[in-house]
């Protein structure tokens, strides 16, 4: 690994300084990956819809458990890791653009995905709690096709 200098700092400052009094601004992962940031903030949005749902139907997140990989699982452990991985997660590994970030999305996707269809099958759901359910799935199904970039 190549060691910094003084002259790689400063050359970084004078840039930054350069891009603050042109009024630009570093590309956020946003701006880079706009089909990705889409689905991700659906993800929230669903997710958050089914958390309103649980609690109009008064579904107790904690008390709903599902089997999957030899273990119960609640429900409330389901939304909130599908929320963590499309709110940090996934915008975490594309911050860097390496070639194996789309592979890393995909395979939390697939585990979560997972989860909530095992979800969808629990017997004591309410209806539109298991309606929510199975958009939610539908939409993790529904992952943004890779990109050039990606």
């Amino acid at each position: 690994m190549k060691q910094r200098t003084l002259a790689d700092y400063v050359r970084a400052f004078i840039g930054a300084l350069g891009m603050t009094l042109r009024g630009e601004r570093i590309p956020t992962t946003a701006d880079r990956f706009p089909a990705y940031a889409a689905w991700w903030s659906e993800t929230l949005r669903r997710c958050d819809a089914l958390d309103k749902l649980c609690a109009d139907h008064a579904v107790d997140p904690l008390a709903v458990r599902v089997r999957a990989d030899g273990r119960a699982t609640a429900l409330r452990v389901i939304i909130d890791a599908v929320r963590f991985h499309a709110d940090t997660d996934y915008p975490t590994l594309f911050t860097r653009a390496g070639k194996y970030d789309y592979m890393g999305m995909v395979a939390l996707n697939l585990n979560d995905r997972f989860l909530v269809q095992r979800l969808s099958e629990h017997a004591d759901l309410p209806e539109p709690v298991r309606a929510a359910v199975i958009a939610l799935s539908d939409h993790l199904g529904a992952i943004p096709p890779q990109t050039e970039s990606a």
